[in-house]
């Protein structure tokens, strides 16, 4: 695919500075969830058949036809308080990742904060603990986007956003270089994020 942008609206990795805020733009963990209940390893269809056909609808919808955040990604771009941007398409601890290596920074996400939708939540439910976290962090596929911004700017940012339609929350913060990178469980343990999500060969 080929394209063209403003010099000016090109959002790259490479920008992200300590003490900025991480915001993700759209849902997580949706699209792994969709996967799951396609493939269903229970093997007797059991744990689709545990869902109420409308969080199948949206779980399977999810995973088949994401959609893309192209209207918040162009009202980002064109705002100028991006300091880093990418799609998240392999996982958020992979693509987050690619921001910190680009970057040179750590990272630290706040797992209680992470845009899971409902549906997920209830379908994490019957599979284990923390299974929401695990696919809203390593699960891929939602297409949602991964930004930083000063913290300054956040609530203009999110404010912008939700006139294009679609909703920006603030999951976590850029730390210094050196700083490992990692996440805040919901009962308050912190874990190196490691390196979940798909990885291009």
């Amino acid at each position: 695919m080929l394209g063209t942008a403003p010099p000016a609206h090109i959002v790259r990795r490479d920008g992200a500075r300590a003490g900025d805020r991480v915001v993700v733009v759209g849902a997580l963990g949706a699209a792994a969830a969709g996967l799951h209940v396609a493939l269903d390893k229970s093997g007797d269809g059991a744990f689709a058949a545990r869902l109420t056909p409308s969080d199948r609808r949206t779980l399977l919808r999810a995973w088949r036809r994401p959609i893309p955040q192209l209207a918040a990604a162009a009202t980002i771009a064109a705002s100028g308080t991006a300091t880093a941007m990418i799609d998240v398409s392999d996982g958020l601890t992979a693509d987050v990742g690619h921001i910190c290596d680009a970057s040179g920074v750590g990272v630290e996400l706040v797992a209680a904060r992470l845009p899971i939708p409902p549906a997920a939540r209830r379908a994490a439910a019957f599979v284990g603990p923390a299974q929401a976290e695990a696919w809203a962090l390593g699960g891929g596929e939602d297409y949602a986007l991964c930004l930083t911004v000063g913290p300054h700017a956040v609530d203009d940012l999110v404010d912008r956003v939700r006139a294009a339609g679609a909703r920006a929350v603030d999951v976590g913060v850029v730390l210094p270089a050196g700083e490992e990178r990692r996440v805040v469980g919901a009962d308050g343990d912190v874990q190196a994020l490691g390196d979940g999500g798909w990885r291009h060969v």
